[in-house]
């Protein structure tokens, strides 16, 4: 809002007093004094004295004054006055009443620290991991509907530092693995910034003046399962990639996937079998990957309709198999028969 005012103001004052003033004083004062002594005594004494004064006296006094002032003022007064006010108000409320908030768990009884809390009732200044959307420090991202699959996912991975985890919908959590955690970064996101506590074994020694015991606490983790190629299907497929699977010691490799046309929750037989089927007949090869989400199967078919020419490192564990090129030998036989009939006569 913007305003201006001008005021402008011209004043002009003449005065002009003249005073006359005149004044005519006469005085005249007589006085007559007279003094007359008898005495009777033998001696006869008469005085007599007689005084006359007379004082005259006159004063003139003419007094002129003239005044004239003259006064002009003239004044100019602008005033702009500018005020510019911008309100910006973003209210990000929880989809989930705390009392039943997905993250109102004890993260310490499984091995994380909570570093920052987003938007989440009972928690002010919301903050996030800084690193939570830069690609370079992002190992896996996936969708779940708790929070115990993103945790377990970041425990099988050895460079996973820490997890990111957001509230899409109230029946799906997105979980991100990170393998740099950076810094806090205010937020406007209903998520939670867990750090993985690094678990170290430590030999207890108990010493007395007659033995000496060690006990040593080891875990075991069970591998994830293989993806083995039926017997019935060796004919038609390769296996050209692994991902992070046991027995790889070589590269983490997968399909440069340019299109997967249809993505399967089906048996590792069925798979094969669909993509070997004129029913998808533009298939390929099929990706194998490990499913995040609460499936029947522990790996999602991925049937390929088009692929790069060079793989890409696979962060998660995977099994790419080529389709082979069948050729066909077609053999076509052709019989020619020729009759002649001559007649003579």
């Amino acid at each position: 809002s913007t305003s201006t005012s001008t005021s402008t103001s011209t004043s002009t004052s003449t005065s002009s007093s003249t005073s006359t003033s005149t004044s005519t004083s006469f005085s005249t004062s007589t006085s007559t004094s007279t003094s007359s002594t008898s005495s009777s005594s033998p001696s006869t004494l008469t005085s007599s004295s007689s005084s006359t004064s007379t004082s005259t006296s006159s004063s003139s006094s003419t007094s002129t004054s003239t005044s004239t002032s003259s006064s002009t003022s003239s004044s100019t007064s602008t005033s702009t006055s500018s005020s510019s006010s911008t309100s910006t108000s973003t209210s990000t409320s929880s989809v989930f009443e705390m009392s039943s908030h997905p993250f109102n768990v004890d993260f310490g009884e499984s091995g994380y620290e909570v570093d920052y809390f987003g938007v989440v009732q009972g928690h002010d200044n919301p903050i996030r991991y800084s690193t939570a959307f830069q690609a370079e420090t992002i190992i896996l991202t996936a969708r779940y509907n708790s929070i115990q699959p993103c945790l377990a996912e970041c425990d099988s991975i050895l460079e996973c530092a820490g997890v990111y985890i957001r509230v899409l919908t109230e029946e799906e959590l997105e979980c991100r693995l990170l393998n740099n955690l950076g810094e806090g970064l205010a937020t406007g996101t209903e998520s939670v910034s867990l750090r993985k506590l690094i678990v170290t074994t430590t030999p207890t020694t108990t010493t007395s003046t007659t033995t000496t015991s060690t006990t040593t606490t080891s875990t075991t983790t069970t591998p994830f399962p293989a993806v083995a190629l039926p017997m019935d299907f060796q004919p038609y497929f390769e296996l050209t990639y692994v991902g992070i699977v046991p027995g790889n010691s070589g590269e983490a490799l997968q399909f440069d996937i340019v299109r997967a046309q249809d993505t399967l929750d089906v048996s590792v037989s069925r798979c094969f079998f669909l993509c070997n089927s004129q029913q998808y007949a533009y298939c390929i090869g099929v990706h194998f990957e490990r499913n995040l989400l609460d499936g029947e199967n522990p790996y999602l078919c991925n049937l390929v309709s088009e692929i790069g020419n060079d793989p890409l490192p696979s962060t998660v564990a995977s099994y790419s198999y080529s389709r082979r090129v069948m050729t066909t030998t077609s053999t076509t036989t052709t019989t020619i028969s020729s009759t002649s009939t001559s007649t003579s006569t």
